[in-house]
């Protein structure tokens, strides 16, 4: 397994994503009600045993909640957007609880600011203009105009925000 460490300087899409709902999920676990396994505390994913490694119960579905962002972000990317933009909220180290999604450009934009390196090794130095900031964030818009209307319509009007500025992912 590698790890991808990233930096994203230039315009994105910062959506508040606090709305929560209760999902379902099918699972296979320990049928037994005195067992430390039992409904799902502990998932069986071998579907070709039969019984509880804990206590020899026999195994039986179950279907267990649990409480999840109420925007599918990979469903949304994949979706409506078409992969236009990607959601970078999520990381190796589990999700952010900052209650919000981020969303960047998926392909490379005519007249946006590109840089290259690698943040762990390569220095970087780069003279940024509150000019060069106003016209990417316009240009970004206008590029984007029908997916920040979609993220609009998902997370609600109010929830939604265009804005320049410098953030860093590990994947």
């Amino acid at each position: 397994m590698s790890v991808d460490y990233s930096v994203h300087m230039g315009p994105f899409i910062k959506c508040k994503a606090d709305q929560m709902i209760t999902r379902e999920r099918d699972i296979i676990a320990c049928g037994n009600k005195k067992c430390q396994d039992f409904q799902g505390r502990i998932q069986i994913y071998d579907a070709k045993k039969n019984f509880c490694p804990s206590c020899g119960s026999p195994l039986e579905n179950q279907v267990v909640e649990y409480e999840d962002d109420k925007i599918e972000a990979n469903e949304l990317q994949e979706g409506i957007l078409k992969n236009a933009l990607y959601e970078t909220s999520g990381d190796i180290f589990g999700e952010h609880d900052n209650d919000q999604h981020i969303w960047v450009a998926n392909k490379k934009r005519e007249g946006f600011r590109t840089f290259g390196g690698d943040p762990r090794h390569d220095e970087m130095y780069l003279e940024i203009q509150e000019l060069d900031t106003e016209k990417e964030l316009e240009g970004f818009k206008r590029a984007f105009e029908s997916e920040i209307q979609i993220l609009k319509n998902e997370y609600g009007p109010d929830n939604v925000e265009v804005v320049w500025g410098i953030f860093n992912t590990a994947s």
